[in-house]
C-alpha cells in the first residue's frame, strides 16, 4: 500500500520540477519587434500625380497647385512631365481647349521642352474629366501593409504572454513617416552642411562679451548687462 505522505511529496516535487521547465525566448522574433524591420520604409521608383478637374478656366488655386508640382519636378524629378487625357466623352472640344490651357501654365512656371501626353479612353460617365499630370521620382514607401492582424490580440497564445507587439503596431506611424520625408535621400544620408554666416558668429560672439543675450534683439540686455 501506498503511504498517502510519499504519495504528496512526490506530487509536489513533480510539481515543482514541472514549473522550472521555461519555454526558451525566441530571440529572433523579439528582434522582428522593431519597427523598421517589421515595417520597413524602402526607397522606391513611383509617380507624383496631379488631378486637375477639367474646366473652362484654369483659376488661381490651380495655377499655384501647378507651380508647387513644377517646383517638386524640378527638385525631384526623373524624366520628362506627363499630361494624362480623358478621351470618349461628348464634350471633346472642351477636352482640348484643357490642354492648351495646361500647356500654358506649364510654359509660365519655366518647363522647357513638350509634354508627354498620355490619352486615357474613359468614355461618357457623367463624371466631370480629370486631367493628371504626372512626373517619376524616388519615393520613400513601407512595403509592408496595414491593417493585417493575424492573430486574436486577446487570445492565449504564447506570444501574447511574451510582452511583444502584435504584427500591425507602428504601420501607421512608419507610412506617415515616410509620406512626410521631405527629400527620401535623407533617409540614406544625412544633409551636408550649409556654409557657416561670418556675420552671424561674429555678432553673437561680440553680444556674449558684452554681457548680452545673443539671441535677443538689437540693443536688448540678457545677460545682467546694465
Amino acid at each position: 500500500m501506498i503511504d498517502p505522505r510519499r504519495a504528496l511529496l512526490l506530487t509536489l516535487a513533480v510539481l515543482a520540477l514541472a514549473g522550472c521547465s521555461v519555454k526558451p525566448l525566441d530571440f529572433e522574433a523579439h528582434v522582428a519587434d522593431d519597427l523598421a524591420l517589421r515595417h520597413p520604409i524602402e526607397l522606391r521608383r513611383g509617380w507624383q500625380e496631379l488631378p486637375i478637374p477639367a474646366s473652362a478656366r484654369v483659376n488661381e488655386n490651380v495655377g499655384l497647385q501647378i507651380g508647387e508640382f513644377v517646383a517638386d519636378w524640378r527638385r525631384f524629378g526623373d524624366g520628362p512631365i506627363h499630361l494624362r487625357i480623358p478621351v470618349g466623352t461628348q464634350n471633346d472640344k472642351l477636352q482640348k481647349a484643357q490642354v492648351a490651357r495646361l500647356r500654358v501654365q506649364l510654359v509660365a512656371h519655366g518647363v522647357p521642352g513638350k509634354v508627354t501626353l498620355i490619352r486615357d479612353e474613359v468614355g461618357e460617365t457623367g463624371r466631370i474629366p480629370v486631367f493628371i499630370l504626372s512626373f517619376s521620382r524616388m519615393k520613400a514607401e513601407v512595403v509592408t501593409r496595414c491593417g493585417r492582424w493575424p492573430a486574436n490580440l486577446a487570445s492565449s497564445a504564447d506570444s501574447a504572454f511574451e510582452n511583444r507587439a502584435y504584427a500591425n503596431f507602428g504601420c501607421a506611424y512608419q507610412s506617415m513617416m515616410a509620406a512626410q520625408t521631405d527629400d527620401p535621400h535623407d533617409l540614406i544620408a544625412p544633409r551636408a552642411s550649409a556654409p557657416i554666416d561670418g556675420q552671424m558668429r561674429t555678432r553673437a560672439i561680440e553680444s556674449l562679451r558684452n554681457g548680452n543675450d545673443p539671441g535677443a534683439a538689437a540693443g536688448q540686455k540678457g545677460l545682467g548687462g546694465s
